[in-house]
């Protein structure tokens, strides 16, 4: 009799709850996108906020607002799938998705 091992099951990306809460905590009149991207590491994810809220803040305090509001929203199956938050700027993701070339 042959056995073959299950794969694996991993819980879904919790894309909705995750943007759910940053919505709840976005300032009136301002919207932003939710981008996930693989990290490049097994089963793990970076969770991109891409907005022009609080774009005079230091990134640190943009982050912890999103850390806080999301990671006691999810499950801890959930929050271990996400390597970390980041919340940028239109052009600061532009910047990171498309770097432009040094010039010299």
């Amino acid at each position: 009799m042959k056995t073959q091992a299950q794969p694996k099951r991993l819980t879904p990306f919790p894309r909705a709850k995750i943007a759910r809460r940053v919505a709840e905590i976005m300032p009136e009149g301002r919207d932003f996108t939710l981008r996930v991207a693989d990290s490049g590491l097994p089963d793990l994810k970076v969770v991109h906020v891409v907005t022009e809220a609080w774009n005079r803040q230091p990134n640190t305090d943009r982050i912890f607002k999103v850390i806080k509001a999301v990671r006691p929203a999810l499950t801890e199956a959930e929050n271990d799938r996400i390597l970390h938050f980041s919340v940028l700027t239109p052009a600061e993701y532009a910047e990171l998705v498309e770097p432009q070339p040094a010039t010299s």
